[in-house]
C-alpha cells in the first residue's frame, strides 16, 4: 500500500507529500489518537474504509468493531470525514479518455457543500470527468425558516463559484433536477428507521446499496465536522491553486 501512495506522490501533477505513521491501539480508543493526529497536522479530510468492504477477508466478527470505529471518528473528528464504499474498479465504466468518472449528488447543506468543494479540486485533473446532479427541491406548502434561508444562500454562493471556476471545462457536466410540491422530506426523523447504515446518512445509504447500479460503483460519503467546520469548503480549497502542496497522512 505504501508503494502505491509513493508512486502517486511521484507521478502526481501537483506536489504531494506522504507521511506514514504506525499505531497500535484498541478499536475502542483508536479514533481519539487518529483525530488528534489529524488535528495536529491540519488534515482537512479523513477517509475511512466502509466496514463491509473487506468482510470476506476479516469475517463478520471484525466488521462490528470497524463500524463502531468509523462512527467514533465521525463523532470525534474536527475535520471532514469521508467513508469509502469500495466496490472495486469496473472496467465497463471506464472511458478511453478519462481514468475516473465521478458523479456528485448535491441537495444542499454543509455535507453537500464539502463534497462539491472537493469535486472542484478533482475537476483540475485532466483525467477526471465529473457530472454534478443538483436536486432542487421546491415546496409551496412549506415555509423556510431563517436557518434554511442561510443554508440556501451558502449553497448558491458555492455553486456560483464552482460554475465560474469551471467555465470552459468540457470534462464537467451539470444537471439541475427540480422536484415540486413534495409531501415528505428526506431529512425527516421518521426516515431514519429505514436506514441500514446510519453512518452513511440517508442518501449515502441508498447509493451504497446493491440496488443502486447493481452495487457496481464506488461511493464516497462526506460528513463535515459539526464542531469547527474544518474542511475543503471552509478552507477555501475551491479557490486554491493546484500548485499548493497536498499532504497525505497515512496511519
Amino acid at each position: 500500500m505504501m508503494r502505491a501512495f509513493e508512486n502517486y506522490s511521484k507521478n502526481s501533477k501537483g506536489p504531494v507529500a506522504i507521511e506514514a505513521y504506525t499505531m497500535v491501539a484498541p478499536y475502542t480508543s483508536m479514533h481519539e489518537t487518529i483525530c488528534r493526529l489529524a488535528q495536529d497536522n491540519l488534515v482537512p479530510l479523513i477517509i475511512l474504509p466502509f466496514h463491509e468492504n473487506h468482510q470476506c477477508l476479516v469475517g463478520p466478527s471484525m466488521t462490528s468493531p470497524i463500524r463502531q470505529f468509523n462512527q467514533n471518528v465521525q463523532a470525534f473528528s474536527r475535520c471532514t470525514v469521508g467513508i469509502l464504499v469500495d466496490r472495486g474498479l469496473c472496467c465497463w465504466l471506464r472511458s478511453s479518455n478519462f481514468s475516473s468518472i465521478v458523479a456528485v449528488f448535491f441537495i444542499g447543506g454543509p455535507d453537500d457543500r464539502e463534497a462539491l468543494a472537493y469535486a472542484s479540486r478533482m475537476a483540475d485533473n485532466p483525467d477526471v470527468c465529473i457530472t454534478v446532479f443538483r436536486i432542487v427541491v421546491w415546496n409551496s406548502n412549506k415555509e423556510g425558516n431563517e436557518e434554511e434561508t442561510e443554508q440556501f444562500k451558502l449553497d448558491e454562493s458555492l455553486i456560483n463559484e464552482f460554475k465560474l471556476r469551471n467555465l470552459g471545462n468540457d470534462r464537467l457536466n451539470w444537471h439541475d433536477i427540480e422536484v415540486d410540491d413534495y409531501n415528505m422530506s428526506l431529512r425527516d426523523e421518521e426516515m431514519k428507521d429505514f436506514i441500514q447504515n446510519p453512518e452513511l446518512g440517508m442518501i449515502g445509504d441508498v447509493l451504497a446499496s446493491s440496488d443502486f447500479c447493481g452495487g457496481m460503483v464506488n461511493v464516497l460519503v462526506m460528513q463535515e465536522s459539526r464542531e469547527l467546520g474544518f474542511g475543503a469548503y471552509h478552507n477555501d480549497s475551491i479557490k486554491e491553486s493546484t500548485t499548493q502542496e497536498c499532504r497525505c497522512t497515512l496511519i
